[in-house]
C-alpha cells in the first residue's frame, strides 16, 4: 500500500493514467424527459483494462440513471500493452427541478513520481425545466378514458335492454309451455248440422 493511501482501499498504480468524460449533448438546462450521455474513458499502459475500477453511479430521485455495460479493451501495440475502459452513463430527466450530479474522485499511485495522484470529476447541476408535450402526454389517457366512457355507457345500457326484452320473451314461451296441459280444449262438433232445431 503506497504512504498516506491506507485510508483509500484498492488503490490503483500506473504510470501516465488518462481520463477523458464527455456529455452528449452538454449537460446544463434541460426539459423533463431529455436524456444524456455521459462518456469516461480511462486508459493507461501497462495495465490490464480489467483492473480499471467501475465509475460510481449513486442513485438520484428525479433522474433516471443507466449505466451500460462497461467496455474493456487491451490494445496490444508491438508488445506493449495499453489497458482502455470505457463508462457510458445515461442520465434520463424524470420530473421538473435542479439536481445535482456529485463530485468524483479517483485517486491513484504514480509509479514514475512515487506518489498519489487524483483525477476529479466536478459535480454537475441539471436545472430540468417542466416539458408541455409530456404533460400533455401524461393527461391524454385520462381524456381518452373519459370520451370511452361516454361511448360505453349508452352502448352497455341498449345491451341491458336486449337482453331484458329477449329474457321476457323467452320466458314468456316457458310459462305458456308449463300452462299448456291446463288450457281447456274446444273440440270440434262432429255433425256441424245436426245443431240446427227442427
Amino acid at each position: 500500500m503506497p504512504p498516506g493511501a491506507e485510508k483509500l482501499g484498492t488503490i490503483l498504480s500506473a504510470r501516465n493514467l488518462t481520463a477523458v468524460e464527455s456529455w452528449k449533448p452538454e449537460a446544463g438546462k434541460a426539459k423533463a424527459g431529455d436524456a444524456f450521455t455521459r462518456t469516461i474513458i480511462f486508459s493507461a499502459p501497462d495495465i490490464p483494462a480489467m483492473a480499471f475500477p467501475p465509475f460510481p453511479t449513486p442513485p438520484i430521485d428525479g433522474l433516471g440513471i443507466y449505466p451500460k455495460s462497461p467496455e474493456v479493451l487491451d490494445h496490444n501495440d508491438r508488445g506493449q500493452l495499453r489497458g482502455e475502459r470505457r463508462d457510458v452513463i445515461i442520465y434520463v430527466c424524470q420530473r421538473p427541478g435542479q439536481f445535482v450530479i456529485p463530485a468524483t474522485r479517483l485517486t491513484w499511485w504514480d509509479l514514475d513520481s512515487k506518489q498519489l495522484r487524483a483525477i476529479d470529476f466536478p459535480a454537475l447541476t441539471l436545472d430540468v425545466a417542466p416539458n408541455p408535450a409530456m404533460e400533455t402526454a401524461l393527461t391524454t389517457p385520462a381524456s381518452a378514458q373519459r370520451s370511452l366512457l361516454k361511448w360505453l355507457v349508452p352502448v352497455l345500457v341498449t345491451i341491458l335492454l336486449l337482453a331484458v326484452i329477449l329474457w321476457r320473451s323467452k320466458l314468456r314461451r316457458i310459462l305458456l309451455r308449463w300452462l299448456a296441459p291446463w288450457r281447456p280444449v274446444h273440440l270440434q262438433p262432429l255433425n256441424p248440422g245436426s245443431s240446427r232445431n227442427p
